[in-house]
């Protein structure tokens, strides 16, 4: 892979020397066919890939090596932040649903700035995004159910058609909780 992208820089460099009148044809060809050569030899000859500036010796394969750890590591993080992203969002979701209407909806809101700057800072897409919210997002059919009343009453209406609405959305945070912890 090396030695071909060195050929395209050589060949762009005395291409663009050419077009821009700064060498002739013949030291184009000579130019050209230097690269070609140089390009050969190193696809060639492995011991020529390495670097030695004053013992400071440092193969090509070495960096590749190291340059694919690195976004190993950095696709790691990623996914920690996202299962931390995870653990915040039902945590949050929970917190403070019995406390004051005000408080709740403020910690709401401040999670839903947090999650959008984790989001946005992770460059996550939309399986990724949906993953990391679901929680939060089931919560907030909870509280469309409850009208931000704080409960559900039994001389309600709407008792009994809530209480299976409710029943379902349980249900499924709950079959969110168990896929998690079996990992399927």
């Amino acid at each position: 892979m090396i030695p071909f992208l060195i050929a395209l820089l050589g060949v762009a460099l005395c291409t663009g020397l050419l077009l821009g009148k700064n060498i002739g044809a013949p030291t184009y060809c000579f130019l050209f066919a230097l690269v070609a050569l140089v390009s050969l030899v190193l696809h060639g000859f492995d011991r020529l890939q390495e670097l030695d500036l004053k013992n400071l010796k440092m193969t090509l394969r070495e960096m590749q090596k190291t340059k694919e750890e690195i976004f190993a590591k950095q696709e790691d993080l990623k996914m920690t932040a996202l299962l931390m992203a995870q653990i915040m969002d039902l945590n949050n979701a929970n917190q403070g649903r019995w406390g004051s209407a005000e408080g709740a909806v403020l910690r709401r809101n401040w999670n839903d700035k947090k999650m959008r700057e984790l989001i946005k800072r992770f460059e996550c897409n939309s399986t990724e995004i949906a993953e990391m919210t679901k929680f939060s997002n089931k919560y907030k059919e909870l509280d469309e159910l409850f009208e931000q009343k704080h409960g559900l009453k039994p001389d309600d209406p709407k008792f009994k058609e809530l209480e299976i609405k409710i029943g379902l959305l349980s249900g499924e945070i709950d079959a969110f909780l168990r896929k998690d912890i079996d990992g399927n």
